[in-house]
């Protein structure tokens, strides 16, 4: 009787030695696992992600948004109130209210001082220099020095203010910021020309040259006009 044919994978390369096993190929090694730091992100960028937090942490917070953007200058003049003859104590507060005034956080400032028995703040707003106005003053029904506020810029009074306001350095801010409102809320701001001190100089010498030259010409007019004098003799 024929052996039985064995299938390919039971043949044999040669004779096999009674009782051995065959020869198996052996399966190729699987590759080695790379280590957790291979499998993961770099060391650096692993250091970089941890410390991510606490520099958020410790990085400065942005600034709050200015009240009046744009980082604008509020130009502001304070002064006394024209029935103010300028005491001492009126003097204190008054370098009060610039010192005050010039060390305004937000807006920034310029300050200009109006001398003593200066025009009302009405008139000061028209010469178009300032956009706020702040007068020392009494009124009948308050005890001591208050502080009147005018907005140049939108040609309207911002109420009275206590003495002890003199003395705030977020005076301007909240005044500013009551300006800022009254735009948001339609309010518009007035059309004033700028005029510099040097154009300002020159149209107030160019008036008053023009007042001394008619009042000259009307003088000499008079001197050299002929003065007729008529007698008439009457009966009577």
């Amino acid at each position: 009787m024929a052996a039985p044919a064995l299938s390919p994978a039971a043949r044999l390369e040669g004779p096999a030695e009674p009782g051995a096993l065959p020869d198996v190929d052996e399966p190729d090694p699987l590759p080695e696992l790379e280590s957790d730091q291979e499998l993961g992100a770099p060391e650096d960028q692993v250091g970089e992600d941890q410390a991510k937090p606490d520099q958020a942490k410790d990085r400065p917070l942005p600034p709050a948004p200015s009240v009046h953007g744009g980082g604008a200058v509020v130009r502001v003049a304070v002064g006394l109130s024209g029935e103010l003859d300028g005491t001492r104590e009126q003097r204190a507060i008054l370098d009060r209210l610039e010192h005050a005034a010039l060390a305004s956080p937000d807006p920034a400032t310029e300050v200009r001082r109006l001398r003593v028995g200066a025009a009302t703040p009405i008139q000061v707003c028209r010469e178009g220099r300032d956009d706020l106005v702040i007068n020392i003053a009494y009124l009948p029904d308050h005890d001591g020095p208050v502080l009147l506020t005018r907005d140049c810029l939108l040609d309207r009074e911002l109420g009275v203010r206590a003495r002890s306001a003199a003395e705030d350095a977020g005076l301007i801010g909240v005044l500013w910021a009551e300006h800022v409102d009254a735009l948001a809320n339609g309010a518009r701001e007035r059309r004033r020309l700028r005029v510099s001190p040097k154009v300002r100089t020159g149209l107030i010498a160019g008036a008053a040259a023009v007042v001394v030259g008619v009042a000259l010409g009307l003088l000499i007019a008079s001197a050299v006009q002929k003065q007729q004098v008529v007698v008439v003799v009457s009966p009577n």
